[in-house]
């Protein structure tokens, strides 16, 4: 007899977010849920690496190496370490962890740019603040297939990206479609000026943290409460331990709802309307999925789904305005003919 889960394992995509989606009015804030997927360490998980270095050398007492383990969250252990590492020794081992850990051509690979292809198929604009560029490495489906026979739709392949826009803090994101931001810094391009001056610094430490959202002037923070006023948030790949970012967003009145894909398990139903409470106080509306089956790897059999709706939707809106485009071209040269101007 098969169980039957309290929350489903593949949502619906809130209506008011299709339509949203379809108006190329949506910012989907990648947080490192997804990363972890497949195989890339959490914050946390660099932060403890970083420690053990330090310990293993010798220079760290084993009763401070393990209090610092139990007790320091990764923003705290990033800044102690780049205080005795030196921070730009810690930049630098940044990336040479992140590539060490995601081969290139493996299994591991495969699977995070497969997932992160899901979410390009969404062809919306996209914040991170992962360091690692796998979102950005990753090319969406190609509609090819979606656009045989349909002989009107062949211009519309033309203006789908298969590349994003990188952007800067700077920027605005008037038409998100197709960009990305780095809210934290790319680690791949540490010590390089791209061509195109966009170079967000690495925020590793607590002092980056505050000049980064500081008050009065903090870029990270003007940035954010920008583009959340004006465009609709998706977040995926943050939990309910991962969202501080949240409070450097400042929410206007009048502001868009904005949504969270967040797994959640069986057990968690009886509080599943107390998570509802905690993300309405932020204008954020939770779709939950199951992870009672797969665990957070459901989350790639939910955005596979979710990528192919938003794809049909967007056909579909197509196909309706190519009908209501010939209707009225019907319904001028029904007029033309009857005043005898009809060619």
């Amino acid at each position: 007899m098969a169980v039957e889960n309290k929350f489903d394992l593949i949502p619906a995509i809130p209506s008011e977010l299709l339509s949203q989606f379809l108006n190329d009015n949506v910012i989907v804030f990648v947080g490192n849920g997804i990363s972890r997927l497949a195989g890339v360490p959490s914050w946390r998980e660099l932060a403890l690496r970083y420690l053990e270095n330090w310990f293993e050398k010798g220079n760290l007492s084993y009763d401070a190496y393990n209090k610092l383990k139990d007790e320091s969250d990764p923003l705290t252990l990033l800044t102690i370490c780049a205080g005795k590492l030196g921070k730009d020794e810690l930049k630098n081992e940044l990336y040479a962890r992140l590539t060490q850990f995601i081969k290139q051509d493996s299994e591991e690979e495969k699977k995070i740019l497969r997932i992160y292809r899901y979410i390009r198929d969404f062809h919306a604009g996209y914040i991170t603040t992962n360091y690692d560029d796998y979102l950005e490495m990753s090319t969406p489906t190609s509609e090819i297939e979606d656009l045989q026979g349909i002989e009107f739709l062949q211009p519309y392949k033309i203006n789908l990206q298969k590349t994003l826009n990188r952007l800067g803090l700077n920027d605005k994101m008037e038409k998100a479609r197709d960009s990305i931001v780095y809210l934290h810094g790319k680690a791949s391009k540490l010590g390089v000026v791209e061509k195109d001056a966009v170079r967000n610094d690495i925020i590793l430490t607590l002092e980056d943290y505050l000049e980064h959202y500081k008050d009065d002037d903090g870029l990270g923070k003007t940035f954010l409460s920008n583009v959340f006023a004006n465009h609709v948030f998706l977040f995926i790949g943050f939990g309910l331990k991962e969202f501080e970012i949240i409070q450097h967003i400042r929410r206007p009145d009048n502001s868009h709802s904005h949504y969270i894909l967040l797994g959640v398990s069986d057990y968690e139903y009886d509080i599943s309307d107390q998570y509802r409470n905690y993300y309405s106080i932020l204008n954020i509306t939770p779709v939950f999925y199951s992870t009672s089956q797969k665990g957070y790897a459901q989350l790639e059999d939910v955005l596979r789904e979710w990528s192919l709706n938003i794809r049909t939707a967007r056909m579909e809106r197509l196909k309706n305005l190519q009908n209501a485009e010939q209707k009225a071209k019907n319904l001028e040269n029904i007029r033309r003919l009857g005043n005898g101007t009809f060619r």
